[in-house]
């Protein structure tokens, strides 16, 4: 499914959460897809099912690891949890065949999966024993980021996410911390960059283009490609070729390279410098992750996560750009 591709945010904690950590992973739930991020949990209940449904309550999508098939889900009470789920475009994954069970023994197997999909693991409230720090560790080994929000000394739901935060996990207090942390690190454009920068201004030109494509295909329902010449249709355009030529060059849109170029340029100066590199090298120098972590001697996980944030950014100046100079198309056809 194409959601598994979108930056994810795992968010896991106590299945016995206190009324304010139920209250906490459901308001961070509904800020974080605000924000363009998908939450993904593992349908249990407690904090996992407050993450869920505040993925839902704003307007996001979220997806749900589980550790049985996709037909026998578990808890029984989350099935209509789960077919909302689906219905607001989210995803139910699991690794297990179609009439599989749940086992005790499942579960923390399908904790490396919430991990691993996402770019950091959130630890909303945890006893030392929790299954939450199975997750939180396989996310260390996979390279992603942990975040934990304290409470009180005295709560032991706080104590694992105090020896997390221990052991170097990132300290939240509220949702903002997260973003601040993942996207807001910025660092001036390093001169390593400038040398693809045409690569990059013409992908970014082709996604643009493609997006009005899909737009303009949606709206007019028409299935002929771009080369195709099939007479005049009923805007006037005798082709796709036509009508992105005319909507990229035209005064209405001011849809140009140059227009693309700026954002690309203003895009690439806010990411950090690390994320930036890894992109780059990448996508336009045509270095493997594993030829990059053979080199600098990061795991390969953590490049494959800074290329993840570096691709979201980039993609949400796409979206802000193609929305302001061309507000009369459709915005779910813009990817966030």
């Amino acid at each position: 499914a194409e959601i598994l591709a979108h930056a994810q945010l795992a968010m896991v904690g106590s299945r016995n959460p206190t009324p304010m950590g139920s209250e906490m992973a459901f308001q961070f739930a509904r800020y974080l897809v605000s924000k363009g991020l998908v939450i993904t949990s593992g349908l249990a209940i407690g904090v996992d099912g407050a993450a869920h449904r505040g993925a839902l309550a704003g307007q996001g999508r979220t997806i749900a690891i589980i550790g049985s098939g996709i037909d026998k889900i578990y808890p029984s009470t989350h099935i209509a949890l789960a077919k909302q789920i689906i219905e607001r475009g989210g995803a139910l994954v699991s690794e297990f065949p179609m009439g599989t069970l749940p086992r005790k023994e499942f579960f923390p197997r399908r904790n490396r999966l919430i991990s691993g999909l996402s770019m950091g693991v959130l630890v909303v409230e945890a006893a030392i024993n929790s299954g939450s720090l199975i997750t939180a560790k396989c996310a260390l080994d996979q390279g992603r980021e942990v975040f934990a929000i304290p409470g009180s000394p005295h709560n032991t739901l706080a104590r694992g996410c105090h020896q997390l935060i221990k052991e170097g996990a990132k300290l939240v207090e509220e949702a903002e911390d997260i973003l601040q942390d993942v996207f807001t690190n910025v660092l001036a454009a390093s001169t390593s960059v400038q040398r693809p920068i045409e690569n990059i201004a013409s992908w970014v030109f082709t996604a643009v283009r493609n997006r009005i494509i899909d737009s303009y295909r949606k709206k007019r329902a028409e299935t002929f490609s771009d080369m195709q010449t099939p007479g005049q249709v009923e805007d006037g355009y005798d082709s796709f070729e036509n009508f992105i030529g005319d909507l990229t060059n035209s005064p209405e849109t001011e849809l140009t390279r140059k227009t693309i170029w700026e954002a690309v340029l203003a895009g690439l100066a806010e990411l950090p410098a690390e994320q930036r590199e890894v992109f780059v090298k990448n996508e336009f120098e045509g270095v493997s992750f594993r030829e990059m972590s053979e080199e600098n001697g990061v795991n390969i996980n953590t490049l494959l996560a800074r290329k993840r944030y570096a691709v979201l950014h980039l993609r949400r100046k796409l979206k802000d750009l193609y929305l302001t100079i061309n507000e009369n198309y459709d915005e779910t056809t813009i990817a966030a």
